[in-house]
């Protein structure tokens, strides 16, 4: 019964790992169109990003990632400095 229990759970879970993950972060310095086709390029050459999202007015970049993809903190930080902006924050659902 136990075992039955488990399964079922489980099974409620797949679709969010289908989903992929989203983690957005927020970032200084982006200021036009120029800034977030910079940022845009920089993750669309990583393999576990499905899609990338630039809002300059709200300062965030939000990554969309394949169900089987994962990015670090690390990258994540790295790639948008390597771009000339600073990440303030970054958050994953």
């Amino acid at each position: 019964m136990k075992t039955i229990a488990v399964l079922f759970f489980f099974s409620l879970m797949v679709p969010a790992w289908a989903a992929g993950t989203k983690i957005t972060a927020t970032v200084n310095g982006m200021v036009c169109a120029f800034c977030a086709q910079g940022i845009t390029k920089a993750f669309q050459s990583e393999p576990a990003a499905d899609r990338v999202d630039v809002n300059l007015e709200k300062h965030r970049v939000t990554l969309h990632l394949k169900p089987e993809g994962a990015l670090e903190d690390a990258l994540i930080r790295t790639k948008i400095q390597d771009t000339g902006f600073a990440v303030v924050d970054i958050q994953r659902e």
